[in-house]
This record gives C-alpha cells, sequence and structure tokens, in this order.
C-alpha cells in the first residue's frame, strides 16, 4: 500500500506536469537556457517567455530541479514540510496558467 507521503508529490508532480504542457511544454525538451532567478518572474519575463514559447518549458524546468533536489529526504517532518512547499508552488502556477489563459483569448499570436 502506498504510503500518503508518497501519493501526495506524485499527484503534485503529475498536476504541475500538466500545467506545464498546458503551456507550451512538450515532453522530454530540457532547455538549460531558458529560466529566471530565484525562481521569480516578473510580468515582462512571463510575455516575453510567452511570445518565444517557452513558458511551460521555464516552469517545468524550475519544477523538475526542485524535485530532483528534494527526492533523497526520508524524514517524515521535512517531507511534510516540501509538500507544503509543493501546494504554494502549485498554487503559483496556477496564477500563471490563469493568466497565459487570459493572454491567449486578448492576443491571438499563437
Amino acid at each position: 500500500m502506498i504510503n500518503m507521503t508518497q501519493n501526495v508529490p506524485i499527484t503534485l508532480y503529475r498536476t504541475k506536469l500538466r500545467l506545464c504542457r498546458q503551456m507550451g511544454y512538450t515532453y522530454g525538451k530540457w532547455y538549460n537556457s531558458v529560466g529566471f532567478e530565484n525562481n521569480q518572474l516578473r510580468k515582462r519575463q512571463f510575455y516575453k517567455l510567452d511570445q518565444n514559447g517557452y513558458l511551460g518549458h521555464c516552469i517545468w524546468n524550475a519544477v523538475r530541479l526542485g524535485y530532483k533536489e528534494r527526492i533523497l529526504v526520508s524524514d517524515n517532518e521535512l517531507i511534510n514540510e516540501e509538500i507544503d512547499i509543493g501546494f504554494d508552488a502549485l498554487r503559483q502556477i496556477n496564477m500563471l496558467f490563469e493568466m497565459y489563459k487570459k493572454q491567449m483569448k486578448l492576443l491571438p499570436y499563437k
């Protein structure tokens, strides 16, 4: 039986991947040059990445790197803290996705 501390991170990972796919990420693409500093995305950077088609790639690179850095955590308290961080990150990605959908409705450039 899968423990909840194993099931929740997998579900968060899949949900973030699904949102990034809808924002233009394609499986197997790893762009090291596409990114942002300190996991902060300014509005101007958002529009620039969106226009170039790299928004989903950029966000997914940050998500994947975060999961790779934390995969070996074994303490239950740290795992619970990381799950809370994962939900916060998902909330931020949801807000970016809403901005992305509004942008798609306003500008028919894609």
